[in-house]
């Protein structure tokens, strides 16, 4: 039986990407995207303590690239690091208040953290900067189902919906959700 494969990014042998970018980065120690290339790597390898040393070396040659800082939270993350996943949300914040995806990573964090009001402030911010993405919908829905708030989940499951009618998430988690409420009416009658 053969062994899975991860692949990220294209990478089916990590341990040969990370080999042949060593090399490079030998010959030419001060190109960015070869720490980028080294990063990725490791991070198909799991190896997130590594990548997080790589971006921060591409990052120390280009200090306003803010794919860097993101990368580098996503390995924080990964690490279960939280509280320095956040620093580095909040760099990025500094040089684009505007970023949805930022902000939607920080409301993660913070929904993992069990910090819902905070939560709920980034989760609205990334939906202020994304709002032509229903993504961003869902992923509010989502965070206002699991914490109760049906009625909120509902309506921004809605509002998703009339960005993109057809999104499979929305569309699974409102039936969920009224399958759920179907389900408590039933138990209150009996």
């Amino acid at each position: 039986m053969e062994e899975a494969t991860v692949i990220y990014n294209g990478i089916i042998k990590p341990e040969e990407e990370i080999q042949r970018y060593t090399k490079f980065i030998t010959e030419h120690p001060n190109t960015k995207e070869l720490y980028e290339g080294r990063a990725l790597a490791y991070i198909t390898n799991q190896e997130y303590e590594k990548a997080l040393t790589d971006y921060s070396k591409a990052l120390e040659l280009d200090p306003k690239n803010t794919y860097y800082l993101f990368c580098r939270a996503d390995c924080f993350g990964k690490l279960g690091k939280w509280d320095d996943a956040l620093k580095e949300y909040k760099k990025i914040l500094k040089i684009d208040d505007k970023d949805a995806a930022c902000y939607l990573n920080m409301a993660d964090i913070f929904f993992q953290k069990h910090s819902n009001k905070s939560a709920e402030k980034y989760y609205t911010k990334a939906i202020e900067f994304g709002k032509n993405d229903s993504m961003y919908y869902y992923r509010r829905a989502y965070f206002y189902y699991s914490t109760g708030k049906t009625d909120k989940a509902l309506a921004d499951c809605d509002n998703g919906l009339e960005i993109n009618p057809k999104d499979n998430c929305i569309l699974s988690l409102k039936d969920q959700i009224f399958k759920e409420l179907k389900r408590k009416k039933k138990e209150n009658i009996l």
